[in-house]
This record gives C-alpha cells, sequence and structure tokens, in this order.
C-alpha cells in the first residue's frame, strides 16, 4: 500500500527507540516493516527456528527487496536485521516462546474481531511489553539499535505463531501513533 512517493525515505533506526513506540518513523518504513516481518515470519520454519534470516539470506534479501521506487532495507534502516547482527538477532523462536510476555502478546494480539481501540491498545502494550522484556535480557550494554531489532523480534515471533492472521503486523503497526510521512514539501498525514 503505497502512501506517495517513498523513495525520500531515509530512516536512522537509532531514532526509533527515542519515540515511545521504537519502530519506524515514517508510513513507507512501517510498510515496508510490514512486508519484512510477514517474509521472515514466514521464514522461520526454513531457518531452524532462527527469528532472523543468515547474513547471507539477508544480503539477498536486500538486493531484491524494493517495496517502493528507490527504496531499500537500507533506507528505512534496516542494515542489521540478520542472525548475529546483535543479541536480539540470536535469539531463537524457542527462546522467545519461553517468555510469559509472549504468551500475553499471542493472546492479547488475537483479539482484532473486538473493537479496534481495545484491539490496539491490548496488542500494542503486550507486543511493547515482550520486545522491552527481549530487550532488557541481552545487558547492560544494550543500545536503541539493540531495542529496535528486539522489537522486530517481537514481532516476527508473535506473527510467525499468528498465520491464520496474515495482517497481524500491519495491524499493530497501524495501532502505533500515526508518523506524518514527509514526501517532499508536503506532508501526508495517513487515515485508517
Amino acid at each position: 500500500m503505497a502512501f506517495g512517493e517513498c523513495g525520500g525515505a531515509k530512516e536512522d533506526i537509532t531514532k526509533w527507540g527515542s519515540g515511545s513506540d521504537g519502530f519506524p518513523t515514517t508510513l513507507c518504513c512501517r510498510n515496508a516493516l510490514t512486508i519484512l516481518s510477514d517474509a521472515m515470519a514466514s521464514q522461520v520454519r526454513n531457518t531452524k527456528g532462527q527469528v532472523f534470516l543468515s547474513q547471507e539470506q539477508w544480503q539477498s534479501c536486500d538486493q531484491s527487496f524494493h517495496p517502493q521506487p528507490g527504496m531499500s532495507l537500507s533506507s528505512c534502516g534496516f542494515d542489521n536485521f540478520y542472525f548475529g547482527s546483535s543479541q536480539c538477532s540470536n535469539l531463537s523462536l524457542l527462546t522467545v516462546q519461553g517468555s510469559q510476555k509472549y504468551s500475553d502478546a499471542l493472546n492479547q494480539c488475537s483479539h482484532f474481531y473486538l473493537s479496534f481501540d481495545e484491539s490496539c491498545a491490548d496488542c500494542t502494550s503486550a507486543i511493547l511489553s515482550l520486545r522491552d522484556s527481549l530487550y532488557y535480557s541481552t545487558g547492560p550494554d544494550s543500545n536503541d539499535i539493540e531495542r529496535a531489532i528486539c522489537g522486530v523480534a517481537a514481532l516476527v515471533a508473535v506473527a510467525f505463531e499468528q498465520q491464520n492472521d496474515p495482517f497481524l503486523v500491519d495491524k499493530f503497526l497501524r495501532c502505533l501513533p500515526s508518523p506524518a510521512v514527509h514526501n517532499k514539501s508536503k506532508i501526508i498525514i495517513p487515515m485508517l
């Protein structure tokens, strides 16, 4: 789903952690994260339970992943979303599944048939709680990049388990505060 030209989108992953939600700040990059997370979730079985792809697989994706003209994984700050790039990228699905926060996220993100406001609040809170749990388990040297990677790990792990809802990632990202999309000199604010 395209909202304006995304060719000018350039995000710094370290800025994700400065906001309350810790996910991409432009709609273009949130759309890219939706596609990417869904693809990674579908690959978990093929990666023997690793949440993230190997660096080689990631580089192959980088060469072919262009959700919008002029966009790449790098333009959204997704350079380090491969296995071994950080503590959270090393997580296995079994490790994430062993967390009570994971069970809570699965439960809270399976009620999108209820009112959107209630569903959003529950799912957002649960995913962010899982992200923070993973982040705090990585040790004292954690940083904003680690927090962002932990957020992607949480999102991919929950999406993997909720494959009966192929739009879960999109629903979750739509629950976050709406970002303004900068397109040259005009701002497009998406409507939910």
